[in-house]
């Protein structure tokens, strides 16, 4: 699968566009100085609080900064993807996770040799994230959680996601399109999903996501493309010891001459994954931690810094 961008991100009405966001992206400065670049900040453990995970005391001990010792992690598997696992003739709906095994690599390629499309073979990371094979398990590449098996995630090893960032101008106020999560958390992040086997490259994966969720239509407008903004782990409280979830975040910039015809979103969200779509105001607030679902936040400052290259 491709990781291209599609579009050229440098075009003369998008470098035009950006500049005249200098003034504005100067009131990020101080919010952007506090933390360093996403790929250098994971916990390791996740954010939040996972409440269809069993209790675990090594789990309670890193979320306090502590290194739980002796190590006990408590092996979970949900059963959305135990009921979920691909076998011939199951609709792809109810047929993308991995098998329940102690043999992985074998019974992952028997499926592949019946017909199955895994998103990519078993052992690699479509973010180029490099991790290791002990006994029989991928071991999640930023150290341990609490969790092993794979808790509500449907691969070992990683979980590749497209999230696309949609910037547009608003009474010229820099606007961010955001999505409230139809899961237990609710919080606000980008519309986003998992990449599917069927995608032909992860941006189309981004952009597929963004009109099943908010029906706003990208396609057309991928000549003000930024491009990739950040792939690679994240910090997801859906991580384990075992799998875990990597994305690939990339942006664009909707500029004035964009008929308001093309972006009318979906509002109420998609009644399924999303319960509501909406232009948010980019605040250095927004950009603190804590304030967008797992690593959205660290994600949309990245973004930022490179709204403020681009206008450079």
């Amino acid at each position: 699968m491709s990781s291209s961008s599609e579009s050229n991100p440098t075009t003369p009405i998008l470098a035009t566009a950006i500049k005249a966001l200098s003034h504005i992206l100067n009131a990020f400065n101080d919010v952007l100085a506090k933390y360093p670049p996403l790929a250098k900040t994971h916990t390791n453990y996740g954010i939040g609080v996972r409440t269809a995970y069993p209790a675990s005391p090594a789990r309670d001990a890193l979320k306090k900064g502590e290194t739980p010792t002796p190590y006990q992690p408590v092996y979970n598997v949900a059963g959305v993807v135990t009921s979920s696992v691909w076998a011939p003739g199951k609709p792809p709906a109810q047929s993308w996770a991995d098998p329940e095994s102690k043999d992985i690599e074998t019974d992952i390629a028997a499926q592949v040799a019946a017909g199955r499309k895994r998103v990519m073979p078993y052992g690699q990371s479509l973010a180029h994230q490099p991790f290791e094979i002990i006994n029989n398990f991928p071991a999640n590449p930023m150290g341990i959680t609490g969790i092993t098996g794979r808790g509500e995630l449907g691969l070992w090893g990683p979980n590749p996601a497209a999230d696309p960032i949609i910037f547009r101008m608003i009474n010229a106020v820099l606007c961010v399109l955001l999505i409230q999560r139809a899961d237990g958390t609710k919080q606000w992040a980008f519309p986003g999903g998992m990449v599917d086997p069927t995608d032909p490259t992860i941006s189309a994966a981004a952009v597929r996501e963004l009109w099943e969720e908010t029906l706003l239509a990208i396609a057309g407008l991928s000549q003000y493309s930024l491009g990739p903004v950040y792939n690679g782990y994240v910090d997801d409280a859906r991580n384990t010891d075992n799998a875990w979830m990597e994305t690939n975040a990339y942006a664009w910039f909707l500029t004035d001459d964009v008929p308001s015809n093309k972006i009318k979103l979906s509002e109420g969200g998609d009644g399924e994954e999303t319960l509501a779509a909406k232009w948010v105001p980019v605040t250095p607030e927004l950009l603190e931690d804590g304030k967008l679902f797992a690593s959205h936040g660290a994600i949309l400052r990245d973004a930022v810094r490179k709204l403020i290259q681009l206008s450079a």
